[in-house]
């Protein structure tokens, strides 16, 4: 079984699961001028962040990156590269 994941898999989740309160999270990002495709750059952008900067308390090892990986549904969004994590072995 593989355990790992990407950051950009944890997005494709929180839409499947719950559009409204993604589209919330989007817009928590709104700023004159900036269209839906920017406000959505930001919040994958910031969930990535927040994956890294928690990453020892969440149990999350750093597998490297992967290229060009999609989140559909997602305006003119720029998949240059996500990062792909794993539970980290035998801690609780």
């Amino acid at each position: 079984m593989d355990d790992t994941f990407t950051s950009h898999d944890v997005i494709k989740a929180l839409i499947t699961k719950d559009k409204v309160k993604w589209d919330e999270f989007v817009e928590a990002y709104a700023k004159s001028g900036r269209e839906k495709k920017q406000k959505e750059q930001i919040a994958v952008q910031q969930i990535g962040c927040y994956l890294g900067r928690n990453a020892k308390n969440l149990n999350l090892s750093n597998e490297g990156k992967e290229k060009n990986h999609k989140i559909p549904g997602l305006e003119g969004h720029n998949p240059r590269e996500a990062t792909k994590w794993s539970k980290q072995k035998g801690d609780k």
